[in-house]
């Protein structure tokens, strides 16, 4: 009977693509496709061109999906599990303030708030301050150029807490805005935390 109500519900309000695919995976299935690789400097955790990957980062990013930011989150508390610990210290990459007044969250805070890992802490170490063009519309050396510069570092009193500071973002191309966050995060901290980026997706 539920599904006949979806049938009519998706008839008058067609579902966004990524959303009507992710109905079909479980966790289970999800995190099979956890599949950490080192891109330059950076610690991918699975294939972008994947489908499930790649709606779930879709639906996430722009249609604010519950069930996307739960299975990234529960992807990234897979890795969370063998790697960070209670000194672990999570940064989201963060929005500018155009950015983030448009969508009204941060994708990848989502993401951290449903990875239900008691490993580590969550906080907006970093601070966009510049508005730059999507990363997506340019080639690597532009890309570079693009984020240089673009991060403060916000006061946070308990950073002697942790001793291993990771930097997250939803997907990484080239590695251009991580590696701009870890260098900006490196001369603030670098000679007391051990500072790495990961990205859910390549």
């Amino acid at each position: 009977m539920l599904d006949i109500f979806t049938y009519i519900f998706d008839s008058l309000f067609p579902p966004h693509k990524s959303i009507a695919l992710l109905r079909a995976v479980t966790r289970e299935r999800f995190l099979r496709l956890l599949q950490p690789k080192m891109v330059g400097k950076i610690t991918a955790l699975s294939n972008y061109d994947e489908p499930y990957i790649k709606a779930a980062i879709t639906a996430n990013k722009f249609h604010d999906s519950k069930k996307a930011a739960v299975l990234l989150g529960a992807l990234f508390h897979e890795w969370c599990s063998k790697e960070a610990n209670s000194e672990t210290l999570f940064v989201p990459i963060p929005l500018s303030k155009e950015r983030a007044q448009d969508r009204g969250y941060n994708q990848v805070q989502r993401i951290l708030e449903h990875a239900n890992t008691a490993l580590g802490q969550t906080y907006p170490l970093l601070k966009r301050t510049v508005d730059t063009k999507p990363q997506t519309s340019l080639p690597r050396k532009e890309r570079l150029e693009n984020v240089r510069g673009i991060f403060s570092v916000e006061k946070y009193s308990d950073i002697q807490r942790y001793t291993k500071i990771v930097v997250v973002d939803d997907v990484t191309t080239t590695g251009a805005t991580l590696e701009e966050a870890l260098a900006t995060l490196t001369e603030a901290f670098g000679t007391t935390h051990e500072i790495i980026g990961v990205a859910i997706a390549h």
